[in-house]
């Protein structure tokens, strides 16, 4: 155990007559302890402080009392500089409590006889961690790994910032550095993860805010192995969720937690640094982009990309029954393909609406590039040259090959109604030849 520094050099030239000289410790759960030693001025606000934090065994708490406020400055005992620099009561009264003091075991309700249990005034659930691993694999094969990513991410930063809305409403805490700190106890204390704290910095006046740490043993590292394998990208998604959601709602303030290393990966060790979203470079664009997932909605993406399809079908139905005025009153419609019932009447209705337009006389029916007519394919093709006559226009259907032509004999067809001609040019000369013969007599008279 360490005692209280005995010369401390942190001084504040205007206030150093009315100084008090206090040491406060905490320990973490997950047996990560924090030493504060901290000089508070009587007089003013900007009085230093010093904060080491080790990773030595908590012991004993010391509980030492410090009127007016702090501002700690501190380093890592493994030489990482952390520094403190938000203003933090140190007056504690019976109910106040530091990190080390927190038990789930007793925060947690537990009420069989209405099938619940609550930690404060909210419901929590236990599941198997075999069937989140398959939640998570599910995730991914449907929804891919962008969408996936956001929602688990999405849920760990629900999750984050509603224990610390809980935890505020239950506690008080000896300081802002065990209500900080206290997020890492309870997501330790979840079994979720081991999070150990190794760098802690932040000022609210300024806006600055820095943590670094390691997470051991993450549940979501040893399932994505397990279902998936190794990944070629960081895969703790719920726990930078987790830590963003938390210390944003500590802070007031949008603050985004990454994972540089994770074991998911194939590194190491697992380790999570958290600053400002606007800090943060293009590093942090994979997180950042996770936690804008918000405004995106799988059926809206879904409706949008029908909407593409239909417009490319349209475009293609389009372009696969043209219709195309080659002469003076005379159109053509050259069909490919299989003509079922869909496809029949949009062929009707573009030829119909062509007709109309262009007050043709004469259409063109190419059957070229039909590879099978059926007793079905020639009921259709029947059906728009009716439509067509009733409109007053003479249909020529050109195109058949000696297998169509033998297919039809076969099944029986009646094609008694429709003039057929060999090929597209010799339907074309019988329909120039119909107009002039139309024309002459109007002549005449």
């Amino acid at each position: 155990m360490r005692g209280p520094e005995s010369n401390p050099t942190l001084r504040n030239d205007s206030a150093r007559d009315c100084e008090s000289e206090c040491q406060s410790r905490f320990a973490f759960s997950a047996g990560f302890c924090v030493d504060i030693t901290a000089r508070s001025s009587l007089a003013s606000e900007s009085t230093g402080a010093r904060a080491r934090f080790s990773a030595r065994r908590p012991g004993p708490i010391s509980r030492c009392r410090a009127r007016g406020t702090t501002r700690a400055i501190g380093r890592v005992l493994n030489g990482n500089r952390v520094r403190k620099g938000a203003r933090a009561s140190t007056t504690r009264s019976d109910h106040e409590m530091k990190a080390s003091d927190f038990d789930l075991r007793s925060a947690l309700k537990f009420h069989p006889e209405s099938g619940s249990v609550l930690f404060g005034e909210n419901r929590m659930l236990l599941f198997r961690v075999e069937a989140l691993a398959t939640l998570r694999k599910l995730l991914g094969e449907q929804l891919g790994d962008r969408l996936s990513r956001g929602i688990l991410s999405q849920f760990g930063y629900r999750c984050g910032t509603e224990d610390h809305r809980t935890l505020s409403k239950l506690y008080r805490w000896d300081t802002e550095v065990d209500e900080l700190a206290s997020g890492p106890v309870i997501h330790t204390w979840e079994g979720i993860v081991r999070a150990e704290p190794t760098k802690i910095e932040f000022d609210r006046a300024t806006g600055h805010f820095h943590m670094q740490g390691t997470w051991t043993n993450s549940y979501e590292a040893a399932i994505h192995g397990a279902e998936l394998g190794r990944s070629d990208e960081p895969v703790c998604h719920t726990l930078t969720g987790y830590a963003s959601g938390w210390c944003s709602s500590f802070f007031g303030r949008p603050l985004l937690a990454i994972e540089p290393t994770c074991r998911g990966r194939g590194d190491d060790v697992c380790r999570f640094e958290i600053k400002p979203i606007d800090v943060w470079g293009a590093e942090a664009d994979p997180w950042r982009q996770t936690l804008s997932e918000t405004s995106y909605s799988l059926t809206r993406e879904l409706e949008a990309k029908l909407l593409t399809i239909e417009r490319q079908a349209a475009a293609i139905r389009e372009l696969s029954t043209p219709v195309m005025e080659i002469w003076d009153d005379v159109l053509v419609l050259p069909i490919v393909g299989v003509v079922d019932t869909k496809r029949s009447m949009e062929i009707m209705n573009n030829l119909l609406e062509r007709i109309v337009e262009t007050q043709s006389r004469c259409v063109i029916i190419d059957i070229t590039g039909v590879e099978v007519v059926d007793t079905q394919t020639a009921d259709y093709l029947l059906k728009v040259v009716r439509a067509a006559n009733l409109l007053g226009t003479r249909c020529v259907l050109t195109g058949l090959s000696p297998a169509i032509a033998q297919t039809l004999v076969e099944i029986g067809a009646d094609l008694s109604e429709v003039r057929t001609l060999r090929n597209l040019k010799a339907g074309l000369k019988d329909c120039l030849r119909h107009l002039r013969q139309a024309r002459s007599p109007a002549a005449a008279e």
